[in-house]
């Protein structure tokens, strides 16, 4: 045999065969067989372990006549499952839900592989409110803890309820317009009880509960917080967020609102404060080097206060400074405004020496 005309002959079955019309088929899914563990595999072909590789069960949808025993209905077990990002012990491993609606080709004119998932009226997809048809593509995934559906007798064995979601769900979106990103667990929108779902969720903005974390970009859409803000939201109402010039902010959640905080300015400055409004409570300041004063304790309401300069002088201000102890030596300048008591009573010292 002439192997020019072998190999012309072989490459036209081929084309012929590649020329063949694909026929897609929408079915639903009735079983899946995730990947739990390892596949040995041996010359040869043979093998142990699990050799699910995420294959479903499937049964054909789009059928034309009415079936009235689920024996009747085409059925493809095993089915394969197109996957995405794959290979050795990497990839997102992937296979549709029981009940979900997908798009079937068929290899070989038998052999079904899954493409992906088909919205529908019983699985709507999740909102992006903020989206256009022309230049604002916004990204998000949303993850739910799933309910199992079930299958109605006069739908044909179809899977028409599927539940909605009960738990919280975990979000990540991307809003294009300004390029805003967030991540949140338990989102308190998209469960049953909040019937617009996303609908609302058109900036960063809208996110206000839950546990998350959102990156501002510099041209943030935000109308609380500025440019290349990062901002991580503790259910409990603790709170951190990073600033564009080095700032940084750590509020903890007392009660029921966040109350105590700690703050890092760009300087070095450092403050530790143990309520939200700044002219309340009680503070410490640590000063970076080449400021005048090096550290400080204030109490506000009364405004009695410890200061350390970085001379190394102390001043104290209080309206009475009681010192509970045989002997103090003092060394050095040290400046007391107020009462002074020491032991049994009031004594009073200046400079250098020693208090009895």
């Amino acid at each position: 045999m002439n192997m020019s005309f072998a190999r012309e002959g072989t490459e036209s079955l081929t084309d012929a065969y590649l020329a063949k019309p694909l026929h897609p088929a929408i079915c639903q899914v009735d079983q899946i067989y995730p990947h739990k563990s390892k596949w040995i595999y041996t010359r040869g072909g043979s093998g142990g372990g699990d050799y699910n590789f995420n294959v479903v069960k499937v049964h054909l949808r789009d059928v034309t006549d009415s079936v009235d025993d689920e024996k009747k209905l085409k059925v493809y077990d095993r089915a394969l499952v197109l996957q995405r990002d794959h290979g050795n012990a990497t990839g997102h491993p992937w296979t549709p839900k029981v009940g979900d609606l997908v798009l079937v080709i068929y290899l070989h004119a038998n052999v079904p592989i899954i493409i992906g998932t088909l919205p529908n009226v019983y699985q709507q997809p999740v909102c992006r409110p903020s989206s256009t048809i022309d230049d604002i593509y916004d990204i998000v995934y949303k993850i739910t803890k799933w309910n199992p559906p079930t299958r109605s007798e006069d739908t044909e064995f179809n899977w028409v309820d599927h539940p909605f979601p009960q738990k919280n769900p975990i979000c990540f979106k991307y809003f294009d317009k300004k390029r805003d990103l967030s991540f949140v667990h338990s989102c308190p929108y998209g469960y049953k009880g909040h019937d617009e779902v996303c609908e609302e969720c058109r900036t960063i903005d809208r996110i206000d509960g839950g546990t998350y974390l959102k990156f501002f970009s510099d041209e943030t859409e935000s109308e609380t917080d500025p440019a290349w803000r990062t901002k991580f939201h503790h259910h409990c109402g603790s709170l951190a967020i990073f600033d564009e010039d080095g700032t940084i902010l750590i509020k903890n959640k007392v009660d029921e609102d966040p109350r105590g905080h700690i703050k890092f300015y760009p300087s070095g400055k450092i403050e530790a404060h143990s309520e939200e409004n700044e002219e309340e409570g009680s503070q410490a300041i640590v000063y970076p080097d080449g400021e005048e004063i090096a550290c400080e304790m204030r109490h506000n309401p009364t405004g009695a206060y410890v200061r350390i300069y970085q001379d190394g002088s102390v001043t104290i201000k209080a309206s009475n400074v009681t010192i509970d102890s045989e002997n103090v030596l003092m060394t050095g300048s040290c400046i007391i405004e107020g009462s002074l008591t020491h032991g049994n009573g009031p004594c009073c010292n200046s400079g250098e020496g020693w208090m009895e």
